[in-house]
């Protein structure tokens, strides 16, 4: 099945347990992925499974890859991944498979249905209601996470803590926590000094934030063991009194060592964190931030994969301004955990148009979370839904998502006519249509009836299913027994043609649920409606080859199957049965294990026999001949067939009842080939009946007569003759064979007999256990090969002759004898090396001879290997030698040349002979060149395979025009090497490109080496290029248009469908490529028109590019330095101090703007301003102090590379490295304003390995009085204004990692001052 698996699913859903059995039934030991990537000499030859591949990605985003590499070295045998879905992507397969050269098999785990939910809770709740329980969690919407085993048993804590009464989602995990966080061992004393519960909960909360953003496993209880993955817990507490109480609850596990303990589960630790973080950030006296927080938790504004459930629990548990931030930073996460219903109105607003603005970029944003099921609670309120109706009205998966999420909700009743014009409508797709009929039948005010007569009137496979499914979730009565019988008669449809192949993907399971919910009297019913002037239309030439009931066969057989479950114990109407069964038309048998109706009828004789009585009643000539013949094994129902002692009951019945007809066609004739002789009793019986009637008489006689013919024919005669003549030669040649035997025995024993050597060697290597069976004394064949080395010895072949395959039955005795000889414990050192060479060009560890143990067939090969090739080069010579010669011969001759792979002592030699065979024998046949040249890609030196291949793209083509065999096979092997050419990107790789674009076959070579059905374990995986992807595509998408694909597939597959599909899966390629480079193509392909098609692939690698972009040189801070962050205001990381820098600036400008003491005068000399050096003086001498305070050291007109000087740099120590933020100042005057944070700031200065690729830029606004970008423009008025149009001249890559900053210098304009008031006694006088 495979050797490479992916277990993927939702937190909680058990993969670690699962994984824990797995590894205890193939013995094997479970390895978390961060002990992995330090301790990789855990894997042994077995099985290696990895669990917690998606918490590695916390420390370093490059490591799964990393474990993945490590992995594909290993010895093991098999691999099992385990990871969260939502952290697995497509391009992470395509990786595996790069590495392992084998498709992984994708495992998805199943969530619990309603029997195992129940289980489960008796087991962890055994006092409590299960009914009573579920209960609570469906009044909450919370009933599709039961299936979830670790969210149903953080449900019960919370059942069992709220005191059954449940009120909210939040609350729910509030209160399981408030339980998990209870002393685990309730027999142990309670100390006097416990803290209370809540404390407890707040040292849980601040230990698993520090984990989580750290990426550390769990805490060590001795300091000793302290390390990056387990760090000490007293470290990471504000008060370490604490932490001991913790230790002692439920809310820890223990980990593999006493030591050491884990959170009980991610989604408990991500709750905590989240409470703790939210409540440092919103309370006013804390100096945390939460875009301090957000440097750690999404480096680059991208969330870190394994930190998305803790952004969601933010967003829940925080106030709306936190709330908005988080769903701008990362909406999904906000949506698929936590609890989105205690979103305020504004950011539940906010979140639905931030997912509409997501999927426009990345479409399939759910990524591997497509399958998974969550609940969103009470998010649905009424003043939303304008904005869901707009989402409904807008094709994608996020109105999937949405219509996933409207099942069982309130708001679905408001929605309704939306729901019924999209369910009606036919352009939707698919799936939407199907979601959105699962949407109308959980809304308990829909009538189906309102909506059926029209789905079933368009008769399309989705609308069917969508009624069908309604009227089995909802019953018959909810739309009319006369509607139900007419949307059976169009199901019928659905089975297409017979004997076609059954191509379209329809399933037709959901009949099958149909039915099943149908009760006895609907079930009946619908047998008299169906079958009423149930008859043959189309009136084909024989009754076998009818279409026309095909379909409605299978929908009656299924009602009949349904009946017979209903009223197995009877009693029954065999006239009705009769009318529901008799039209009925099968292509093929059904047996009693798929069919309820034939078992029944199988064991029901009195009913089976009833009804072969009417299907044979009043039938004569051929009518009645033909309708017998159906009982045996026609095309009828499978439950009228004959069975043991039917014939003789409808016999008697013809005979009795005078039908002539139907009795002569059930006569029994003698049965030649029966092995059991001996009288026939239905033979007899008719035989006796024959005497009461002229007319029986003489139609016995007749068919006796006819059969007697029959069997009198020569051509029959002569075959049982010559059957008898064929055992009886094969019996003397046997008793000769023995006789010799005998007559010569001491010779065959001694070895100097060729022809019985070479039978006994078929029989030893091929059918050990019949070669006992050829001898009287079952030594003899031992003897014979054991005593036959002086025989052979004249007649070994050269290993040049065997290896063009001449004498190989010489060296099959020899290597049978050597066989013998090793199992007699002989030294095969001492034997000649002729004899060794030629046993070892057929030595195998497969042959049967070794089907006991492979292992005792490979270590046979060993000393074979070590008697052989003791002289250094001898493995070469001979492998030189044997293969050499076959590759001078032309195709379809034998080829060994996967020897080099297959047999260890040739291992060595694959860095070498692959590459100068590919040079010495340019005509070698095509089976050779691709696994040799699979071998000298993988050992070989990159450099010289690319040298070869341009060189064998330069030789001439040798075609004669004639179209010979020889042509075809000289033009292939200039198309392989151009191939390789293109795919290796080698110099001459456009010329081979300009030709191969030419021709539109071309496409089934990319195919041959690109796609999903001829990848070999011998083949070569070259790096696969996005431009390459690109020029595939470029050349064949105009010529090979979009075709209808079916679901399933093959070699048979018109040419059309072959290439689209290989095009459909050949641009997810372009995921195998650098992030820089992916992006660069697709930012080419997706404005072509002729791409449109792919264009939801290509926006999702995009995006995908973009996150790996983002976190490609982000390194989790270690626990104690995020300690040091959280609790000192140290800065953690380089985000960290980009995010400081930019909360320092923003500090400065409001004491620019709001200070008493005009800080703003030193920007100005007089009322000119300071050029852009001074002023960036003037601002690093305010930030100074502080930065200082902080520990980081602040530096204008730092020395870059080539020359550069960077205008301000500061610096920090983070784990033992120095680290660089830096940060370019412009004046709003400049005329490189727009420009300078892509062309300087990014491309100079960032790329210092210390800066990790980020930086701020600064710039300076002065008010309107100034040029901006050189250029005087009346559209930037204000510093906001100027910072919005330099963010429009930057990339999204580049916005994620440079923060622009618009400090505002300008002056307040002055207003005038106002006239002096006049007193009213001034006034009088004047």
């Amino acid at each position: 099945m495979g050797t490479v698996f992916v277990v993927l699913a939702e937190p909680g859903a058990g993969k670690t347990e699962l994984l824990k059995a797995l590894a205890g039934l193939l013995e094997a030991n479970r390895t978390r992925a961060s002990i992995f990537q330090n301790k990789p000499g855990l894997a042994g030859a077995g099985t290696l499974v990895i669990d917690a591949m998606d918490e590695v990605a916390r420390i370093d985003t490059a490591a799964t890859d990393k474990i993945i590499a490590m992995a594909s070295e290993t010895p093991a045998a098999t691999v099992v991944f385990a990871s969260r879905s939502a952290e697995w992507d497509r391009s992470r397969t395509a990786y595996v498979e790069q590495c392992f050269g084998a498709k992984p098999v994708i495992v998805h785990l199943q969530p619990f249905n309603d029997d195992e939910q129940r289980q489960l809770f008796e087991s962890k709740f055994p006092s409590e209601d299960f009914e009573a329980f579920a209960s609570q969690v469906h009044q909450f919407g919370l009933g599709p996470l039961l299936g979830n085993p670790q969210f149903l048993i953080l449900f019960g804590e919370a059942y069992v803590e709220s005191g059954r009464v449940f009120t909210s989602k939040a609350k729910i995990f509030s209160d399981a926590i408030r339980r998990l966080a209870q002393e685990a061992n309730t027999e142990r004393p309670k100390p006097k000094l416990k803290p209370p519960l809540d404390a407890i909960i707040a040292v849980a909360g601040e230990v698993f934030a520090k984990l989580l953003l750290s990426g550390a496993t769990g805490i060590a209880t001795v300091e000793s063991l302290s390390d990056r993955d387990f760090p000490y817990i007293n470290a990471l507490c504000r008060d370490a009194s604490n932490a001991p109480f913790l230790i002692d609850t439920r809310l820890l596990k223990p980990s593999d060592d006493p030591e050491e303990h884990e959170p009980v589960h991610r989604i408990v630790a991500e709750y905590c964190a989240a409470a703790y973080l939210v409540g440092r950030i919103e309370d006013p006296r804390d100096r945390l931030s939460l875009e301090r927080v957000l440097a750690v938790v999404a480096p680059n504004g991208v969330t870190r994969d394994e930190l998305r459930g803790t952004v969601g629990w933010m967003a829940a548990l925080g106030h709306q301004p936190l709330q908005l931030r988080l769903i701008e930073l990362d909406p999904y996460a906000v949506l698929a955990n936590g609890d989105p219903s205690q979103l305020t109105t504004a950011a539940k607003r906010a979140l639905l148009s931030a997912l509409d603005k997501l999927a426009d970029l990345e479409p399939l944003f759910r990524r591997s979370d497509t399958w998974r099921r969550f609940n969103v609670g009470q998010f649905f309120t009424p003043d939303i839904l304008g904005p869901v109706r707009k989402i409904l009205r807008k094709p994608g998966q996020l109105r999937t998502l949405v219509l996933e999420l409207l099942i069982d909700t309130d708001a679905s009743a408001s929605l309704l006519p939306e729901l019924s014009v999209l369910v009606r409508t036919t352009t939707t797709d698919s799936e939407t249509r199907k979601w959105v009929g699962e949407v109308l039948l959980a809304t308990g005010t829909f009538n189906p009836a309102v909506e059926f007569d029209a789905l079933v009137a368009e008769g399309s496979a989705t609308s069917l299913e969508i009624v069908a499914r309604w009227v089995t979730k909802r019953g018959v009565e909810s739309v009319g027994a006369a509607k139900v019988a007419d949307l059976l008669d169009k199901l019928s449809v659905l089975y297409g043609t017979p004997n076609r192949r059954h191509r379209d993907g329809t399933s037709r399971y959901f009949i099958d649920r149909l039915v099943g919910s149908f009760t006895l009297d609907e079930v009946t019913n619908s047998l008299d409606a169906l079958t009423t002037g149930f008859v043959c239309t189309c009136a084909p030439k024989h009754a076998y080859a009818c279409t026309c009931r095909y379909g409605k066969s299978k929908i009656l057989g299924r009602l009949l199957d349904r009946y017979f479950e209903l009223a197995e114990a009877g009693p029954h109407d065999p006239a009705r049965i009769w009318q529901w069964i008799r039209s009925l038309h099968f292509q093929g048998n059904a047996s009693t294990e798929r069919s309820v109706s034939v078992k029944h009828l199988v064991a029901n004789d009195e009913l089976r026999r009833d009804l072969q009585r009417r299907a044979v009643e009043g039938l004569r000539g051929e009518q009645a001949q033909n309708a017998v013949i159906e009982l045996y094994s026609g095309h009828a129902h499978s439950g009228l067939h004959m069975h043991l002692g039917d014939p003789d009951a409808l016999s008697q019945y013809a005979f009795e009842h005078n039908m002539l007809d139907v009795w002569g066609s059930l006569l029994s004739g003698h049965n030649f080939w029966n092995k059991e002789k001996g009288p026939n009793a239905l033979r007899a019986t008719q035989r006796a009946q024959s005497q009461f009637s002229p007319d029986f008489m003489r139609l016995w006689v007749r068919r006796e007569r006819a059969r007697r013919e029959y069997w009198r024919d020569e051509r029959r005669v002569t075959h049982i003759r010559g059957r008898k003549r064929r055992a009886g030669k094969e019996s003397a040649v046997e008793a000769n064979s023995r006789a010799h035997l005998r007559a010569n025995l001491a010779e065959i024993e001694a070895g100097r007999h060729g022809w019985w050597l070479t039978k006994f060697t078929r029989a030893f290597l091929y059918h050990p256990a019949e070669l006992e069976s050829m001898v009287d004394n079952p030594e003899t064949p031992l003897r014979a090969l054991r005593n036959c080395l002086p025989f052979v010895e004249p007649h070994i072949p050269t290993v040049e002759g065997l290896g063009q395959r001449k004498s190989t039955n010489i060296a099959k005795i020899l290597l049978a004898a050597l066989i013998v000889l090793y199992r007699d414990g002989v030294d095969l050192t001492i034997l000649d090396p002729r004899i060794l060479a030629a046993a070892k060009t057929e030595a195998t560890s497969s042959y049967p001879v070794f089907k006991d143990s492979e292992a005792d067939g490979e270590a046979f090969e060993a000393a074979l290997d070590a008697a052989l090739f003791k002289e250094p080069g001898s493995a070469e010579t001979f492998l030189r030698a044997y293969i050499e010669p076959q590759l001078a011969e032309p195709e379809n001759a034998p080829q060994h040349v996967y020897w080099l792979n297959n047999k260890p002592a040739f291992h060595d030699l694959r860095a070498t002979l692959p590459m100068e065979w590919l040079e010495r024998f340019p005509q070698m046949p095509q089976e050779a060149m691709r696994p040799l040249f699979g071998m000298a890609s993988h050992y070989g030196r990159r450099e010289d395979l690319i040298a070869l291949i341009d060189w064998r793209c330069s030789d001439p083509l040798f075609d004669s025009g004639n179209e010979t065999e020889e042509d075809k096979r000289a033009r292939g092997r200039r198309k392989f090497w151009q191939l390789n050419a293109v795919l290796y990107r080698t110099p001459s790789h456009d010329a081979a490109w300009q030709e191969l674009k030419t021709d539109p076959q071309a496409i089934f070579d990319f195919e041959g080496r690109l796609g999903r059905m001829y990848e070999r374990e011998d083949d070569d995986h070259p790096p696969i290029a996005a431009e390459t992807i690109y020029k595939v595509m470029d050349a064949f998408v105009p010529v090979w248009p979009k075709v209808h694909l079916p679901s399933s597939w093959g070699t048979g597959d018109p040419e059309g469908q072959t290439a689209y599909r290989f095009l459909r899966d050949c641009i997810w390629r372009i995921a195998e490529d650098a992030p820089e480079r992916r992006i660069q193509v697709l930012d080419r392909m997706l404005p072509d028109a002729r791409f449109a098609d792919y264009h939801e692939a290509m926006l999702t690698m995009r995006a995908e590019a973009q996150r790996k972009l983002a976190l490609q040189d982000f390194r989790a801070p270690r626990p104690l330095e995020i300690n040091k962050m959280l609790e000192e205001n140290d800065v953690a990381s380089v985000e960290d101090l980009r995010v400081l820098m930019v909360e320092q600036l923003e500090e400065l400008q409001r004491w620019l703007k709001g200070s008493e003491t005009d800080p703003l005068v030193p920007f100005y000399n007089g009322d000119k301003r300071v050029d852009e050096n001074t002023a960036r003086n003037r601002i690093v001498d305010q930030l100074q102090g502080q930065m200082k305070a902080l520990g980081l050291s602040i530096v204008i007109e730092r020395h870059m590379a080539c020359g550069n000087r960077c205008d301000i740099t500061t610096s920090a120590i983070l784990e033992g490295r120095n680290r660089l933020l830096v940060t370019e100042v412009k004046g709003q005057w400049n005329d490189e304003l727009y420009s300078a944070a892509a062309a300087q700031l990014d491309r100079r200065y960032a790329i210092h390995p210390d800066a990790s690729r980020q930086g701020v830029y600064l710039a300076l606004w002065f008010g309107n009085g100034e040029k901006v970008n050189g250029l005087v423009d009346a559209r930037v008025t204000s510093a906001g204004d100027l910072k919005a149009r330099i963010l429009d001249k930057m990339t999204d890559e580049l916005k994620a990692r440079i923060d622009v900053v618009v400090l505002d210098l300008s002056r307040p304009t002055k207003l005038p001052k106002p006239p002096r008031k006049t007193s009213a006694k001034k006034a009088a006088n004047t």
